[in-house]
């Protein structure tokens, strides 16, 4: 019991510490966590990842694609098919 307590007190200091960091930049996790399925831990993770230069991504679909939270589109044969959401980056 001690131990589940240990790594619940360490998940709580480690949620803290991402809060904090993330002060500058609050107002960008409310508007993600408005998105259906983004809730304010993953959206701290998308804008941790996305760093502060959006220039490489030329609109919002190209920046979703590299999220992982867009699906994709399969075509063969003329017949257009929808695909999953990948998951993002790995690491």
């Amino acid at each position: 019991m001690g131990q589940y307590r240990d790594i619940q007190t360490r998940i709580l200091d480690v949620e803290n510490e991402l809060t904090e960091r993330m002060l500058p930049y609050a107002h960008l996790v409310d508007e993600l966590d408005k998105i259906p399925g983004i809730d304010k831990i993953l959206a701290m993770g998308i804008i941790a990842e996305a760093t502060t230069d959006m220039s490489s991504f030329p609109d919002e679909r190209k920046f979703a694609a590299w999220a992982g939270v867009a699906s994709g589109n399969n075509e063969s044969a003329g017949k257009k098919k929808r695909s999953k959401c990948r998951h993002g980056n790995p690491h």
